[in-house]
Formats: C-alpha cells, sequence, structure tokens
C-alpha cells in the first residue's frame, strides 16, 4: 500500500517530481485546514499533507487540491452542484472535498472520524450523483500517481513530447 514515504520515493524515481518540488504544508498550514474544515481529517489526508500538501512537482499539477487551494473546495464543489444538479443533489454532511478539476470534476471523503484512510467518492458534472470509487484515499493518490508513472515512461526525457512541451521543468 502506498504511504507518504513510498510516495515520494516514487515520484522522484518516476521523474514526476524533483526532491525540491515535493513540498509539504507546515503543522501551523495544516492546523489552518483542520480549523476552516471544523471536520476531523483522516489520518491518510494529514500524512499527504505533511509531504506533498503545496506540491509535487508534475503530479496532478493541474487539479486544484495543493495548499491553500483546498480551503475553497467545498464551497465550489457545492456551486458545481448548484450549477449542475440544480438542487437535486448536495454534498453529504462531513463531506470533505480534497481535489477539483476544471470546476466540473470533484472527489471527496466522508470527514466523521471513523476511518484514518477513507473511502473516496467522485463526482463529474451533469451525472446526477456520487460515484463510490471503492477506494480509499491512498489507493486514488497510487492510482493517480500510476498513471503519471506510465506517462513519464512513455515520454521519458524527449523535450517534445506533449507531457514535457506542457510543463515547464525547474
Amino acid at each position: 500500500m502506498l504511504g507518504p514515504q513510498s510516495f515520494i520515493q516514487r515520484l522522484i524515481a518516476s521523474k514526476v517530481a524533483k526532491p525540491h518540488q515535493i513540498r509539504g504544508c507546515s503543522e501551523s498550514e495544516i492546523k489552518r485546514i483542520c480549523d476552516a474544515s471544523a471536520l476531523p481529517l483522516p489520518n491518510a489526508y494529514l500524512e499527504f499533507l505533511r509531504v506533498a500538501g503545496k506540491g509535487a512537482g508534475r503530479f496532478m499539477w493541474e487539479v486544484n487540491q495543493y495548499y491553500d487551494d483546498m480551503l475553497k473546495l467545498n464551497y465550489e464543489a457545492e456551486d458545481t452542484l448548484d450549477i449542475f444538479e440544480k438542487g437535486k443533489l448536495i454534498l453529504p454532511k462531513n463531506a470533505y472535498v480534497f481535489s477539483m478539476r476544471y470546476g466540473e470534476q470533484f472527489l471527496f471523503f466522508i470527514a466523521d472520524g471513523t476511518s484514518d484512510n477513507p473511502s473516496v467518492f467522485y463526482y463529474y458534472e451533469g451525472d446526477g450523483k456520487f460515484t463510490d470509487l471503492k477506494k480509499t484515499f491512498w489507493d486514488v493518490i497510487e492510482g493517480e500517481l500510476v498513471e503519471w508513472e506510465e506517462d513519464f515512461r512513455k515520454s521519458g526525457d524527449d523535450p517534445n513530447s506533449a507531457i514535457n512541451l506542457f510543463w515547464n521543468m525547474e
């Protein structure tokens, strides 16, 4: 199972991120996140924040999930649901939206203190439902990492590959 240290090791080994690009949140930033959510955030998410909460190179760079974007994701998800579901679907009680892509899709877990590594749910604009991915928080992060690792295996260091053209590495 993926955890904080293996996550960092794989980011670096796959060249998805350089060591200096992997930036965790400070304890005061994590406190701000916890206070803003007013929910008992699970340990798996807090571990992620400590190791990569402010960025991890190219890993999921196009997704709003890093500090301090996550502070407003629940509000943005509610707006997305208002626009696309017109009041027919609302976020569950204790939902914590931890990732949003392009304002049309988001991931969340239930932060009720019952799990240190909770199941993740997915919403895509106009679906009319939340989909239980039947994966934990770290499972979802690992699934994304596998995709990024595969993209980098395919593109290698070719400066003309789509993934490298799209990202200006330091």
